[in-house]
């Protein structure tokens, strides 16, 4: 390869289905790159992405909402999954945006030690449970969360969850 290439241009190389050109690509990289909006893109078709927050938002509260109010059955676990999985990804994006020490990420880390402690009182009482610390330290943290969630650009948030999926990952090999 002789020719400097550009990023895209390797990646359609190194994609056999990734062959053909896709003229609006540019496009889809602008709406990846700005935040949460509304707005639809100038000059495009493409519509805003504030809905996708927004849903995310809603989905998380209800969760929220689920494990506070222990409608959860012992078995269920999708809900607390879904505050973990939130949780880490805002303190990733915490620590990204103002370093190790300031307040966002002291409140993340509040509320995963809130998880913590109600996922060992489940594994001992066989139900969920939460007291009135943890569900302050949970709400906080995610209202962090959806502070960074409309902070935040799309790609943003997909780098924070795949860099604790990786997280997940080194856990679980270091485990086994």
């Amino acid at each position: 390869m002789g020719k400097k290439m550009t990023a895209y241009a390797r990646k359609r190389l190194g994609n056999p289905t990734a062959r053909t050109f896709n003229g609006a690509e540019f496009l889809n990289t602008l709406q990846r790159c700005r935040p949460y909006t509304d707005e639809p893109l100038p000059g495009s078709w493409l519509e805003g992405t504030q809905d996708a927050a927004d849903n995310a938002r809603n989905i998380v509260n209800r969760a929220l909402g689920a494990l506070v109010s222990h409608k959860l059955k012992p078995e269920e676990s999708a809900e607390f999954d879904l505050l973990a999985h939130a949780i880490g990804v805002a303190l990733i994006r915490s620590i990204e945006i103002g370093g190790d020490d300031c307040q966002p990420v002291a409140d993340c880390r509040a509320g995963s030690e809130a998880l913590r402690s109600i996922q060992t009182r489940r594994n001992t009482l066989g139900k969920w449970a939460t007291t009135r610390p943890e569900q302050l330290a949970l709400g906080d943290a995610i209202l962090v969360y959806e502070a960074i969630l409309q902070a935040s650009s799309p790609q943003q948030m997909v780098l924070a969850t795949q860099a604790r999926m990786r997280i997940l990952e080194a856990m679980r090999s270091t485990t086994h």
